[in-house]
């Protein structure tokens, strides 16, 4: 495993190899470019702004006056609920986000910004990131490990600096950065796959609190349905708003009855993964023979057919299937109930798999890569996909 220590020379050294030696073109391809001092400045922080410096005097102004007004008890008492000015710039700018360093919003509003900035305001941002990684705050070195991780804002492509980065934030208890280290091992980007390190880093991640897009519990519950470690995966599942989760829970809860266990199981497919499917046809084929919906026949006709191109013979296997769940001869005669039955069986993939593929593209969570935040939810990665889409 990675050192989890980065001093401040080596991480000035990785900025330059990253940042400078390696650009192509966004940050320093044109010097002449590069904004004056005073530009500089009113590129900076939203925290910097005249905005805030006069909201910082109004509130200076009206704490000295309630300070004077009453004793020393009720002067603690309004200290601490008088608002700090960094909470309120924080709500005002971008909302809430996972931080630990007093930079830290600072630091996310600058990474929200940098997709649409203009290119110098990009490249005034991105030094100023590259600064605060070089004096080794977690933000910031975790979003230089994510711009190394997909090649973008001018990084090249490489894992393995990724890594280190990660790993520096991620020994400063940065809950971002142990998802993304932990999804290094897990799918063995950069360093040999290791499903068990992987776990132990979403797990510390997790201890950090609930973060609101989901991707701690919902990858934890994922890799731990992939074990078979029902108790564990539902540990993560439970109360996790994540399609992943709902995999964990259809596959596992006992919670929840036989068709609310397939929704979720079918709920599961819009993240992209096809266990559902399997997850689905094993609950239904408990109590198929009792299923007027003939749900364990209509998805396996869906998984028979999901990867192909046309719906050559789907009538003979939907016939097929509905006899062996009713235990009926393959030469008795069927009435026209039965052959009813078989027609809707028979049209199901036909409407059911292209459903499956629309819900498919419009979720694009991308649950496996690392995120220059959290939480990062859908309304980020629509910000952030058209850079990392140009260099998959």
């Amino acid at each position: 495993m990675f050192t989890h220590n980065i001093n401040t020379s080596t991480t000035k050294s990785l900025l330059l190899f990253i940042f400078l030696s390696s650009c192509h073109g966004v940050i320093f391809a044109n010097p002449a470019n590069k904004v004056s001092n005073s530009n500089t400045e009113n590129l900076g922080s939203a925290l910097d702004s005249d905005e805030f410096k006069q909201f910082q005097q109004q509130q200076d102004m009206q704490n000295k006056t309630i300070m004077g007004r009453i004793g020393d008890e009720a002067v603690a008492r309004a200290k601490a609920l008088l608002p700090r000015l960094n909470q309120a710039a924080s709500g005002i700018v971008h909302g809430k986000h996972v931080t630990v360093s007093e930079k830290g919003d600072e630091i996310v509003w600058r990474i929200l910004s940098l997709p649409k900035a203009s290119p110098s305001e990009k490249h005034d941002m991105l030094v100023k990131l590259q600064e605060y990684a070089s004096l080794d705050i977690p933000e910031a070195l975790n979003f230089l490990g994510f711009a190394s991780e997909h090649g973008v804002f001018g990084a090249r492509r490489n894992m393995s600096i990724a890594n280190r980065y990660y790993s520096a934030a991620a020994a400063r208890n940065y809950q971002p950065a142990l998802l993304n280290l932990g999804l290094s091992y897990i799918y063995g980007k950069g360093v040999a796959p290791n499903q068990k390190l992987g776990l132990q880093l979403l797990a510390k991640a997790s201890a950090i609190g609930p973060e609101l897009s989901n991707r701690v519990c919902g990858m934890a519950s994922f890799v731990y349905y992939r074990r078979n470690d029902g108790a564990n995966a539902l540990k993560y599942a439970n109360g996790c708003a994540s399609n992943l989760a709902s995999l964990s829970l259809a596959a596992f809860s006992s919670k929840h009855n036989p068709s609310q266990r397939v929704i979720l199981a079918r709920d599961s497919l819009s993240s992209g993964v096809d266990s559902g499917l399997d997850v689905i046809t094993k609950i239904s084929q408990g109590y198929a023979a009792k299923d007027a919906t003939q749900t364990y026949c209509k998805y396996q006709l869906v998984k028979a057919y999901i990867r192909k191109q046309d719906f050559k013979g789907v009538n003979t296997m939907a016939e097929s299937c509905y006899r062996q769940i009713l235990s009926l001869n393959p030469s008795s005669p069927l009435s026209s109930k039965d052959l009813q039955a078989i027609k809707g069986l028979s049209g199901f993939p036909v409407v059911e798999i292209p459903e499956l593929r629309r819900i498919r593209k419009a979720n694009q969570y991308h649950y496996s890569w690392g995120v220059p935040f959290l939480p990062f939810t859908q309304l980020d990665v629509n910000v952030f996909e058209p850079q990392l889409r140009s260099q998959q």
